[in-house]
Formats: structure tokens, C-alpha cells, sequence
């Protein structure tokens, strides 16, 4: 069986949990459209992110605006909570938890259990 990496599981998992939720509240059309976009979403989150932690660590910027990934991840996250509550958009509401736990989650993988857990299944952790 050929390895993982921790992107791709977290991949796994994301579309897991949103696809329960689109069951649980309708199975309608519009969640699984939700369901969708929120898992391209966490997936262009995802690369931003090892992108973002790739050029931290470069001692040349070659892009100065690169921490504003931060700042607009957070800004873009509010704005779509007050979006997804005022339209009880259960898909969006779970994918907005998902996108605010993902740079702490990221962080403590990061720090405690890279290359710890399912070491069967995953490659060897990623350099960023």
C-alpha cells in the first residue's frame, strides 16, 4: 500500500466530516454543493499554508506579502460565519470550525506527533 502524506489524510478526514454533516441535515443538493466548495476550500487552505511556512523560512522573501495569508484566512473565515449563520448553512458552519482549527491543529502536528502517528501509513513528515 503506498503512503500517505499528512495533507492527504487530512484531506480524507475533511470530506469525511462534511459529507456526514450533508446527510444528517437533508442530503439536499445545496449541502452537497456546500460540501464541495468547503473541500476545495480546505484544500487551497492547505497549500497556503505549507506555501506560507516554505517562505517563512526563506532568509529572501521573494513574496513581502506573505503573511497577510494569515490576516485574510481570518477575516474571510468571519465573514462567511455571519453568512452561513444568518442562512442556517449547516455544510459552511461546520467548514468555518474546520478552517479556524486547521492553523493550531497544523501547529501542534507540526511540533508533537509528526512523524509519531500512523507512521504505517504516512511518508516521512514534510520538510514545512
Amino acid at each position: 500500500m503506498p503512503k500517505l502524506h499528512m495533507y492527504q489524510l487530512e484531506q480524507a478526514v475533511v470530506f469525511t466530516t462534511l459529507a456526514l454533516v450533508a446527510v444528517l441535515h437533508g442530503n439536499t443538493l445545496a449541502e452537497w454543493v456546500g460540501v464541495f466548495a468547503v473541500y476545495f476550500g480546505f484544500n487551497h487552505m492547505s497549500i497556503a499554508d505549507m506555501l506560507e511556512r516554505a517562505q517563512h523560512k526563506r532568509t529572501v522573501k521573494e513574496v513581502k506579502c506573505y503573511k497577510k495569508l494569515t490576516y485574510y484566512m481570518w477575516a474571510k473565515e468571519a465573514c462567511w460565519l455571519a453568512y452561513f449563520v444568518l442562512l442556517n448553512a449547516y455544510t459552511g458552519l461546520v467548514g468555518v470550525v474546520i478552517f479556524a482549527l486547521y492553523p493550531l491543529w497544523r501547529a501542534y502536528y507540526k511540533k508533537h506527533l509528526s512523524g509519531k502517528i500512523l507512521p504505517w501509513l504516512l511518508h516521512a513528515p514534510e520538510g514545512v
